[in-house]
């Protein structure tokens, strides 16, 4: 589909199928979600949505490397607005970075980003569109950590790429502890995100 077919209203059309789809992703997870389903719930018929996003594929790879994306940047926007609303901000005014609630809405979005890279290995097109958003995803997060490192150290003394993918895989791998906590094993938070803390500041810091 070109660029001049995205008409108002199949650029609304599409919202309310994307809409839909993540509904339907939250409700039965990604194994779960029919295309019918989706249909029924946008108001649409199941050839428009092969029309617009060419199969069931298409259709997961369009909404959720949306969903990844606005997780990894919304993440970052709040500590960004924080870190600069602060006058004289030190090391330790950055951890609403580390700090992983662990309210439902926080678990379920992690969930949902690991079954959508869980996905991407049998859905070609998804693997090759969330390799993209992971790049863009990586930029991101080491644009502020660039930021971070001049305005505390007055230099960049360590590859802020290097220290995205650690923070990255960090908030990833805190799906663990809510494995844990369901059997009643939580980890104290408190002390995770200091060990994971104390190890970035080493990082950025001159020695």
């Amino acid at each position: 589909m070109s660029i001049a077919d995205f008409s108002p209203r199949i650029t609304e059309t599409r919202s309310h199928i994307i809409a839909a789809t993540r509904r339907e992703i939250d409700k039965k997870g990604i194994l779960g979600l029919r295309v019918q389903d989706v249909a029924e719930h946008a108001h649409v018929s199941v050839p428009l949505i092969y029309k617009y996003f060419g199969d069931r594929d298409g259709l997961l790879s369009e909404v959720l490397v949306g969903m990844f994306d606005e997780f990894v940047k919304e993440q970052v926007d709040v500590a960004r607005k924080i870190f600069r609303a602060i006058p004289n901000p030190t090391a330790r005014d950055l951890l609403p970075i580390f700090h992983v609630p662990n309210e439902p809405s926080r678990s379920s979005s992690r969930w949902a980003n690991l079954q959508t890279m869980a996905a991407s290995v049998d859905i070609p097109s998804l693997r090759a569109r969330l390799g993209e958003v992971q790049v863009a995803s990586i930029a991101y997060v080491a644009d502020f950590l660039d930021e971070v490192q001049i305005r505390l150290t007055g230099a960049i003394n360590t590859s802020s790429r290097e220290l995205a993918l650690c923070i990255r895989a960090y908030a990833f791998g805190f799906a663990q502890n809510d494995l844990l906590t369901e059997q009643g094993q939580s980890i104290n938070t408190d002390l995770y995100v200091d060990l994971m803390f104390d190890t970035f500041e080493r990082a950025i810091f001159p020695k």
